[in-house]
Protein backbone atom coordinates (compact mmCIF):
# COMPACT_ATOMS: atom_id res chain seq x y z
CA UNK A 1 0.00 0.00 0.00
CA UNK A 2 0.74 3.40 -0.86
CA UNK A 3 2.15 5.98 2.05
CA UNK A 4 1.95 9.31 1.81
CA UNK A 5 4.03 11.95 3.89
CA UNK A 6 2.20 13.83 6.72
CA UNK A 7 2.47 17.28 4.39
CA UNK A 8 0.83 15.71 1.29
CA UNK A 9 -1.96 14.89 3.75
CA UNK A 10 -2.13 18.41 5.67
CA UNK A 11 -2.03 19.58 1.59
CA UNK A 12 -4.91 17.05 0.48
CA UNK A 13 -6.79 18.50 3.22
CA UNK A 14 -6.83 22.19 2.66
CA UNK A 15 -7.37 21.50 -0.73
CA UNK A 16 -10.66 19.80 0.42
CA UNK A 17 -11.58 22.79 2.45
CA UNK A 18 -10.61 25.22 -0.04
CA UNK A 19 -13.75 26.53 -2.47
CA UNK A 20 -13.23 25.09 -6.20
CA UNK A 21 -11.75 24.63 -8.49
CA UNK A 22 -7.95 25.08 -6.31
CA UNK A 23 -5.31 25.70 -7.67
CA UNK A 24 -1.99 25.15 -6.11
CA UNK A 25 1.43 25.84 -6.80
CA UNK A 26 4.85 23.95 -5.57
CA UNK A 27 8.24 26.55 -5.08
CA UNK A 28 11.37 25.84 -3.39
CA UNK A 29 14.73 24.76 -4.68
CA UNK A 30 15.55 21.24 -6.39
CA UNK A 31 15.71 18.55 -4.46
CA UNK A 32 13.76 20.58 -1.21
CA UNK A 33 10.64 17.82 -1.71
CA UNK A 34 8.18 19.45 -3.26
CA UNK A 35 7.90 17.51 -6.30
CA UNK A 36 7.09 14.41 -3.94
CA UNK A 37 4.35 16.33 -1.55
CA UNK A 38 2.65 17.83 -5.20
CA UNK A 39 2.53 13.66 -6.14
CA UNK A 40 1.49 12.61 -3.17
CA UNK A 41 -1.09 15.10 -2.60
CA UNK A 42 -2.73 14.58 -6.08
CA UNK A 43 -2.79 10.16 -6.00
CA UNK A 44 -4.33 10.92 -2.56
CA UNK A 45 -6.98 13.15 -4.98
CA UNK A 46 -7.81 10.08 -7.06
CA UNK A 47 -6.46 7.93 -9.92
CA UNK A 48 -7.02 11.18 -12.42
CA UNK A 49 -5.00 14.04 -10.79
CA UNK A 50 -1.27 14.40 -11.58
CA UNK A 51 0.75 17.29 -10.91
CA UNK A 52 1.99 19.99 -14.05
CA UNK A 53 5.50 19.23 -14.32
CA UNK A 54 6.70 22.58 -15.77
CA UNK A 55 10.11 21.16 -16.12
CA UNK A 56 9.12 18.33 -18.04
CA UNK A 57 7.07 20.43 -20.28
CA UNK A 58 10.24 22.99 -20.49
CA UNK A 59 12.17 19.86 -21.28
CA UNK A 60 9.68 18.37 -24.13
CA UNK A 61 9.63 22.00 -26.04
CA UNK A 62 13.52 21.90 -25.68
CA UNK A 63 13.72 18.57 -27.66
CA UNK A 64 11.25 20.10 -30.45
CA UNK A 65 13.70 22.79 -30.79
CA UNK A 66 11.02 25.39 -30.37
CA UNK A 67 14.28 28.34 -30.22
CA UNK A 68 13.34 31.86 -29.01
CA UNK A 69 9.72 30.85 -28.51
CA UNK A 70 10.40 28.42 -25.96
CA UNK A 71 8.48 30.26 -22.94
CA UNK A 72 6.25 31.39 -24.75
CA UNK A 73 5.49 27.41 -25.79
CA UNK A 74 5.57 26.30 -22.21
CA UNK A 75 3.31 29.19 -20.92
CA UNK A 76 0.55 28.43 -22.68
CA UNK A 77 0.83 24.53 -22.36
CA UNK A 78 0.80 24.79 -18.50
CA UNK A 79 -2.03 27.24 -18.88
CA UNK A 80 -4.08 24.65 -21.16
CA UNK A 81 -3.30 21.80 -18.37
CA UNK A 82 -4.07 24.12 -15.24
CA UNK A 83 -7.51 24.92 -17.16
CA UNK A 84 -8.38 21.38 -18.50
CA UNK A 85 -7.17 20.26 -14.75
CA UNK A 86 -9.73 22.75 -13.32
CA UNK A 87 -12.76 21.90 -15.16
CA UNK A 88 -11.79 18.45 -15.30
CA UNK A 89 -10.89 17.68 -11.33
CA UNK A 90 -11.37 21.05 -9.10
CA UNK A 91 -7.76 21.05 -8.63
CA UNK A 92 -4.67 21.60 -10.64
CA UNK A 93 -1.18 21.08 -8.61
CA UNK A 94 1.84 23.34 -10.43
CA UNK A 95 5.17 21.85 -9.95
CA UNK A 96 7.20 24.38 -11.05
CA UNK A 97 11.25 25.12 -10.92
CA UNK A 98 12.88 27.84 -9.06
CA UNK A 99 13.00 30.49 -11.71
CA UNK A 100 9.64 29.62 -12.98
CA UNK A 101 7.69 30.00 -9.98
CA UNK A 102 9.10 33.47 -9.55
CA UNK A 103 7.54 34.39 -12.28
CA UNK A 104 4.67 32.59 -11.97
CA UNK A 105 3.86 34.02 -8.59
CA UNK A 106 3.45 37.81 -10.31
CA UNK A 107 0.68 35.91 -12.64
CA UNK A 108 -1.60 34.96 -9.91
CA UNK A 109 -4.91 36.99 -11.67
CA UNK A 110 -4.07 35.32 -14.84
CA UNK A 111 -5.05 31.70 -12.99
CA UNK A 112 -7.75 33.24 -11.41
CA UNK A 113 -9.19 34.90 -14.77
CA UNK A 114 -9.00 30.61 -16.29
CA UNK A 115 -11.37 29.71 -13.51
CA UNK A 116 -9.18 29.25 -10.08
CA UNK A 117 -11.71 30.73 -7.43
CA UNK A 118 -8.79 29.44 -4.57
CA UNK A 119 -5.11 29.66 -4.97
CA UNK A 120 -2.51 28.75 -2.94
CA UNK A 121 0.86 27.54 -2.50
CA UNK A 122 3.54 25.34 -0.60
CA UNK A 123 6.60 26.64 -0.03
CA UNK A 124 9.22 23.95 1.01
CA UNK A 125 12.24 26.58 2.64
CA UNK A 126 14.80 23.43 2.94
CA UNK A 127 18.40 24.83 3.81
CA UNK A 128 20.73 25.03 0.75
CA UNK A 129 22.64 22.10 1.64
CA UNK A 130 19.47 19.84 2.91
CA UNK A 131 18.18 20.70 -0.48
CA UNK A 132 21.83 19.41 -1.98
CA UNK A 133 21.77 16.20 -0.20
CA UNK A 134 18.13 15.30 -1.42
CA UNK A 135 18.69 16.25 -4.63
CA UNK A 136 22.25 14.99 -5.58
CA UNK A 137 22.47 18.26 -7.69
CA UNK A 138 24.17 21.10 -6.83
CA UNK A 139 21.88 23.82 -5.74
CA UNK A 140 23.34 27.22 -6.48
CA UNK A 141 23.22 30.34 -5.01
CA UNK A 142 21.43 32.01 -7.58
CA UNK A 143 18.72 29.81 -7.28
CA UNK A 144 18.70 30.54 -3.24
CA UNK A 145 18.36 33.73 -3.80
CA UNK A 146 15.36 33.81 -6.45
CA UNK A 147 13.86 31.09 -4.20
CA UNK A 148 13.71 34.24 -1.16
CA UNK A 149 12.36 36.60 -3.79
CA UNK A 150 9.46 34.32 -4.40
CA UNK A 151 9.19 33.87 -0.52
CA UNK A 152 9.35 37.49 -0.46
CA UNK A 153 6.41 37.91 -3.35
CA UNK A 154 4.24 35.22 -1.85
CA UNK A 155 4.36 37.26 1.66
CA UNK A 156 3.74 40.49 -0.33
CA UNK A 157 0.73 39.04 -2.53
CA UNK A 158 -0.87 36.84 0.40
CA UNK A 159 -3.43 39.66 1.80
CA UNK A 160 -4.90 40.74 -1.16
CA UNK A 161 -7.43 38.04 -1.70
CA UNK A 162 -8.42 38.40 -4.89
CA UNK A 163 -5.23 39.36 -6.90
CA UNK A 164 -3.41 37.08 -4.42
CA UNK A 165 -2.82 34.31 -2.61
CA UNK A 166 -6.06 32.65 -0.46
CA UNK A 167 -3.21 30.44 1.27
CA UNK A 168 0.06 29.64 1.96
CA UNK A 169 1.47 26.32 3.48
CA UNK A 170 5.69 26.37 4.49
CA UNK A 171 7.41 23.30 4.93
CA UNK A 172 10.43 23.61 7.24
CA UNK A 173 12.68 19.92 7.85
CA UNK A 174 12.11 19.48 11.27
CA UNK A 175 9.06 21.81 12.20
CA UNK A 176 5.54 22.21 11.90
CA UNK A 177 3.52 22.73 8.67
CA UNK A 178 2.45 26.69 9.06
CA UNK A 179 -0.33 27.41 7.13
CA UNK A 180 -0.88 31.48 6.22
CA UNK A 181 -4.67 32.68 5.20
CA UNK A 182 -6.17 35.95 3.82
Amino acid sequence: MYQASPEAYKLREIIEESKEPVLVMGIGVHGSGKSTILEQAAWLGGPNQSAINVEAIRERFVRFRVGSHLAEYVDREVRRRVQNDLISHGVALIDSANIEGLRRTVDVARYRKIGAATIGAIVMDAPHDAARQMSGKQVTSLETEHFWQMQDSLQEQLPSHGEGFDWIMTVKPGEPITVSRV
